[in-house]
């Protein structure tokens, strides 16, 4: 038989062999594939022109790759296996007959490769990855439990911490306020209840954590209020109200902190200069978002301005003094900015970047 006849032969086998077949050289360069191996590889007529052995196999898969040359050198069939790349069946192993195909007319050694037809072949695959996926399931199902007890056992030591500065605080407010009676001058006197009022105001931020079993998020209507409350029952005279609008929003209770002890300090600046003189006076207090990623507080006074008052040299909050080192401080905590505006009365207005408030309180 004259060569080109068998050529045309051997063609003819191949393109309609049942079995999924390629032809390949040994450094992975892709000849051709049979109709079986692009119906089973999901590659059209005309495809596979520029396409590899890497295309069609995984390269980190499988023995083929080592097994190319071997069969190379052999007359044999050579058994080996390689992980689909293509195809239904892409990512599971399959079978593979390589051979030496030493009298094709092609210049440089080539090989034939049929992937096993063997039905059971995926099934086998399918299963052996199922176990493999249960086992990593259990895996990380211990972590994650492992994960939870931490967690659990985090938020209990924090909730634990959270009560008994709750309570310290509360002793220690308690014996400033014993304090104050004992004091000889008004001096003194004053100090203590301002000492005694920030750290109520501190206490505030536990206190409401503690209640909502809560560890880093607060909600902000429920403290501002209740820092109004008490507020209004220590300090605010009857003649003089105090109105809050506060919006139900989430604060860290890092913010919420340093946000308190600055409420107190413009509350008590407002009621201790702004209404000298005045048969009445209104403090109005807003908290509110401002925008999409920021909040805004606003405390305004009705009372004379900062021009008309008195400026204590260590104390005012308009001055530069103590009072005013400790607003611009606490802004500076907040990450945010404090303006003030003087007119018909005195307004603050301080614009900050909360921390981020994802924690849900626990159940």
């Amino acid at each position: 038989m004259q060569a080109a006849e068998q050529s045309r032969l051997f063609e003819s086998v191949f393109a309609h062999a049942p079995t999924p077949t390629c032809l390949a050289r040994v450094d992975g360069a892709l000849i051709r594939l049979n109709t079986a191996a692009r119906r089973q590889l999901g590659i059209e007529a005309g495809q596979d022109a520029g396409l590899g052995l890497s295309d069609l196999f995984q390269r980190s898969e499988g023995r083929v790759w080592s097994d190319l040359p071997n069969a190379a050198g052999t007359a044999g069939w050579v058994r080996s296996s390689a992980v689909l790349a293509r195809g239904d069946l892409a990512g599971l192993r399959q079978t593979l007959r390589l051979r030496s195909l030493r009298d094709h007319p092609a210049a440089a050694p080539v090989l034939m490769i049929c992937i096993d037809p063997d039905g059971a072949a995926p099934f086998r695959e399918h299963t052996r990855l199922i176990a493999s996926l249960n086992r990593e399931l259990t895996r990380a199902r211990a972590l994650q439990a492992q994960l939870e007890q931490a967690v659990e056992r985090e938020q209990y030591l924090h909730g634990e911490l959270i009560h008994r500065v709750k309570n310290n605080l509360a002793v220690l407010s308690s014996l400033v306020r014993a304090r104050i009676g004992e004091a000889q001058h008004d001096e003194t006197r004053e100090a203590l209840r301002t000492i005694a009022l920030r750290t109520r105001s501190i206490a505030l931020v536990h206190d409401l954590l503690d209640q909502s079993n809560a560890v880093e998020v607060i909600d902000a209507s429920d403290l501002i209020q209740e820092l109004c409350r008490l507020l209004s029952g220590a300090l605010v005279p009857e003649n003089v109200t105090l109105n809050c609008e506060v919006e139900a929003l989430r604060l860290h209770n890092a913010d919420a902190t340093a946000l308190c002890i600055l409420i107190n300090e413009l509350v008590t600046n407002a009621l201790k200069y702004a209404f000298t003189g005045k048969a009445e006076g209104r403090i109005d207090l807003v908290f509110r978002q401002n925008g999409v990623d920021r909040m805004e507080l606003r405390v305004r006074d009705d009372g004379r301005g900062m021009a008309e008052q008195p400026q204590p040299a260590t104390d005012s909050a308009g001055g530069g003094g103590q009072g005013t080192r400790i607003l611009h401080a606490l802004a500076e905590q907040l990450r945010g900015e404090l303006t003030q505006d003087s007119g018909a009365g005195t307004e603050w207005t301080l614009v900050f970047d909360p921390r981020p408030a994802l924690e849900t309180a626990a159940e």
